[in-house]
């Protein structure tokens, strides 16, 4: 199961390989199961849905990637740069656009990316700002984002 855990998020299941080794016929079955153990949330809400659970993972996972990869940049940067955060909100919001499911989440960094340029200019932050108030501004966005992308993860089930 553990090994299936860790492949869930590269689109991959553990039957996959299995099937590429050699391997005992009577160990297919159980690790068909184990395999399908983990997806059971997804295929879950796949059905209430409508959904294919393939299509629903595979979209679970890359808007997952975007969050956090956006997460990360907000968590290990130390100056300021706009176009770049923008960038990543922009990637994050377009993978939600992809699946009608998502569209709250959706809307929530819609609105995220259409009062952050605002914001900017009102707190009057730039590249060239203290790297104490660039922290600051940066934690509270992470902290934001963090929060929208455990909504996320509870709506699918996987928190």
């Amino acid at each position: 199961m553990s090994i299936q855990q860790k492949l869930l998020p590269r689109n991959k299941s553990l039957i996959d390989i299995v099937n590429k080794f050699p391997v005992n016929n009577d160990l297919k079955p159980i690790l068909t199961i184990i395999s399908s153990i983990q997806d059971y949330n997804f295929n879950r809400f796949a059905q209430k849905w409508q959904m294919n659970p393939v299509q629903l993972a595979a979209g679970a996972t890359k808007i997952t990637s975007n969050f956090i990869t956006l997460i990360d940049y907000l968590h290990l940067i130390e100056d300021f740069d706009e176009p770049v955060l923008m960038d990543y909100i922009f990637k994050l919001r377009e993978s939600l656009s992809e699946m009608q499911t998502f569209e709250p989440f959706y809307i929530h960094i819609l609105n995220l990316e259409k009062e952050l340029p605002n914001y900017f200019r009102d707190i009057r932050i730039s590249h060239n700002s203290h790297p104490t108030k660039i922290k600051s501004l940066i934690s509270e966005i992470e902290d934001v984002v963090y929060d929208i992308y455990k909504e996320f993860k509870h709506y699918l089930g996987i928190s």
